[in-house]
């Protein structure tokens, strides 16, 4: 029953975020059409957030695991936009295949290894045991 009221309650705070979202206009990234594109491509939706929007609390960018919606907060420089596009939609591909899996390092690691990610920009400095996870992910193994 826990993990059933963090589901609704996560439920409930993405839907007040995304809300918050729609209404008010946002300064969209130079490269949105391509990102959304991209996105799309990978089967998943973007969401663009303001800074102050709740939608990913602090965070650049958030995904809700039962959706194939993906938050970007914009405001950002491009490259680090497209970093963390990319990122969410690992996230999105990785628990298509893991449900649970809620794993940073390797999703950046699968973000670097399968949709064009930066290393420069690893925001989570993976290792080696992340990238070996990354690449089970991509094989269908949890």
């Amino acid at each position: 029953m826990i993990v059933l009221n963090r589901t609704l309650l996560g439920l409930l705070a993405f839907a007040s975020g995304l809300l918050f979202a729609l209404h008010h206009p946002v300064s969209m990234p130079s490269e949105s059409a391509v990102m959304d594109a991209f996105a799309t491509e990978q089967g998943a939706r973007i969401v663009w957030a303001q800074p102050e929007s709740t939608l990913c609390g602090k965070a650049s960018g958030c995904y809700l695991p039962t959706t194939d919606y993906v938050a970007v907060t914009v405001g950002m420089p491009e490259a680090w936009t497209w970093e963390v596009v990319r990122h969410e939609v690992a996230h999105v591909l990785i628990t298509r295949v893991c449900s649970d899996a809620v794993d940073e390092p390797a999703t950046e690691a699968y973000s670097d290894l399968y949709l064009g990610g930066d290393p420069a920009l690893n925001g989570y400095r993976y290792g080696v045991g992340d990238v070996e996870r990354a690449k089970n992910y991509r094989k269908g193994v949890c």
